[in-house]
């Protein structure tokens, strides 16, 4: 009798855990967050009036990507990149994934950040 339980337990774990994975196989897998924060870059722009603080991802340079290596705990971003556009101008995007954000860098702090990477921008003759 012992062994007649034993096994109508067994039978229901595995028939447990074949619903469970046959359920999971169902499921639309997630798209991994750095795929997403990569993604997300290409979609973004920043339009402005004076063409020199325009970003425009597809014709931008990426300078340096880092990407956050630890399980999420001690960072808030999967994937920071540091751009320039045709101008000379630097630029920062960072995403968690889920909430992009992009904003220009002065060139004192691209400067620092960048160290080796940097490139000043060309000076323009007045006329």
């Amino acid at each position: 009798m012992l062994v007649t339980d034993f096994n109508l337990i067994w039978l229901f774990v595995m028939i447990g855990a074949l619903i469970f994975l046959f359920a999971y196989s169902k499921r639309p897998h997630r798209e991994d967050r750095f795929d997403r924060a990569q993604k997300q870059f290409f979609e973004m722009a920043i339009h402005s009036k004076n063409s020199k603080f325009s970003f425009d991802p597809k014709t931008a340079t990426i300078i340096r990507k880092d990407i956050d290596q630890t399980n999420g705990e001690s960072t808030t971003y999967a994937i920071t990149l540091y751009a320039r556009n045709e101008q000379g101008e630097y630029f920062v995007y960072r995403s968690d994934g889920d909430t992009p954000a992009i904003k220009h860098l002065e060139h004192r702090i691209a400067k620092i950040v960048l160290k080796k990477d940097y490139i000043a921008p060309k000076c323009t003759p007045h006329s």
